[in-house]
């Protein structure tokens, strides 16, 4: 898991509340005088990694029981980017799940899951879709899901990889009616599970799948 950020693309058009405009690939939220704190808890029943790295903290929770606790990773990060301007910060998952074609998952409105494709003619932000409560990426053997309790925006730009957007502060009005920037300064948590499932049959395509 990595914590990166992207900047906003310079000019007239810029990102808004409504428009991600990168200034190109997300680099490091990480400077040379910056160095990440790690905090380890471990007991009979759970498992916790903090990690404090910049503008972000994150946690990571597993518990050592049965059921979803014990199978999942409980991941809750916070952003504080109130002294950040035209930047956006994303987690970002990194696997070796071969998910050939940059082909991945999203749920419709929590109802169903929806293929998607990730679209090399496409820019950058053209590949970023709505995940309202879930993405996952897949191949025959594993599939790796990622669960929010709260709509983020995501892409698989590269193969194995799962990036979701936590937070983004802009300075700019994208001249879609909001008639201002987004300069909310307010330190920002979002809660997500991940899960790694091992497949018993393969299967080589999923097209629409009815979330129960």
């Amino acid at each position: 898991m990595d914590v990166v950020m992207y900047g906003s693309r310079q000019g007239k058009q810029r990102s808004g509340a409504y428009i991600f405009l990168p200034d190109g690939a997300a680099g490091s939220i990480l400077t040379p005088d910056t160095r990440p704190r790690i905090a380890v808890t471990t007991g009979p029943l759970v498992h916790e990694v903090v990690s404090y790295v910049g503008v972000v903290s994150v946690q990571q929770r597993l518990g050592n029981v049965e059921g979803v606790e014990g199978k999942s990773v409980a991941v809750t990060t916070f952003t504080d980017i109130h002294q950040e301007m035209d930047k956006e910060v994303v987690m970002r998952l990194r696997s070796s799940i071969s998910n050939d074609n940059g082909v991945f998952y999203t749920d419709l409105n929590g109802l169903q899951l929806v293929r998607r494709k990730t679209m090399s003619k496409l820019p950058l932000q053209g590949n970023v879709y709505p995940m309202p409560t879930m993405a996952f990426i897949q191949d025959s053997h594993h599939r790796l899901s990622v669960l929010g309790a709260q709509p983020q925006g995501v892409a698989a730009l590269k193969q194995g990889w799962l990036e979701v957007f936590l937070d983004r502060r802009l300075s700019k009005d994208d001249e879609r009616g909001l008639g201002q920037g987004v300069k909310d300064n307010k330190l920002t948590a979002a809660h997500f599970r991940i899960l790694l499932e091992t497949r018993a049959k393969p299967l080589t395509e999923v097209s629409i799948l009815p979330v129960m």
